[in-house]
């Protein structure tokens, strides 16, 4: 019986790390407000076509009631004064379960906003995604545990460029405008 309690307190602690890794360096840097990165060439699959100055990417999946839900009607509810920075401001919602229909993600995407677009990926896409953005991903049965950062992408020459990583909650509006109006 102890060894069964040890044992599931190990795993546990083991995948609760799977959640604490990506936001270390926030809290070790100092920086509350989200990581700010200079020089990231990482530009996704899904940006190839877009002309948007700044692009905003979440990664979530549909029918995600106890992290997506909350984060993107939060999102949704502060874009119309992102978009006063900005006016060719995007969100894209990259779908982390590729299980779900292919339009699917654009539907679950504009029920929170018209103006937000949904990204299906194949599971191959998702897993370059996972390794390019350390995206902490976990179970596939039932609820998927996962990030909830909200990501700021920057287009450059080269293509587009990871400005910064929101990682906190609620996520910080005022600061975000601030990082827009520094980006123009």
């Amino acid at each position: 019986m102890k060894k069964q309690i040890v044992g599931i307190s190990l795993i546990t602690f083991m995948l609760s790390l799977l959640f604490v890794f990506p936001f270390l360096g926030t809290f070790f840097s100092g920086n509350s407000r989200g990581t700010a990165f200079e020089n990231n060439t990482i530009s996704p699959f899904f940006l190839q076509n877009e002309n948007s100055h700044i692009v905003f990417v979440y990664f979530g999946y549909v029918g995600c009631a106890k992290i997506c839900t909350p984060s993107l009607e939060e999102i949704s509810s502060a874009y119309r004064n992102l978009k006063d920075v900005e006016p060719r401001l995007k969100l894209y919602f990259v779908n982390l379960d590729p299980t779900q229909s292919s339009d699917g993600p654009d539907i679950f995407a504009k029920a929170f906003n018209e103006e937000f677009q949904g990204v299906y990926a194949t599971q191959q896409q998702i897993e370059e995604l996972s390794r390019a953005y350390n995206l902490a991903i976990t179970g596939r049965e039932n609820e998927m545990g996962h990030t909830s950062s909200l990501f700021m992408f920057v287009k450059r020459p080269s293509g587009y460029v990871l400005k910064n990583i929101y990682a906190t909650h609620p996520y910080p509006i005022k600061q975000i405008m601030i990082d827009l109006q520094k980006v123009q």
